[in-house]
């Protein structure tokens, strides 16, 4: 599954995804 970073972050934000230790500031278009 490809993720775009705004996917990302509201699948975080939703609870749907869990990435642990999660960092907002490295969030980049496809990647954590």
């Amino acid at each position: 599954m490809l993720l775009s970073d705004r996917d990302i972050r509201a699948e975080i934000k939703s609870g749907r995804l869990g990435v642990d230790p999660f960092d907002d500031s490295l969030v980049q278009p496809s990647s954590v």
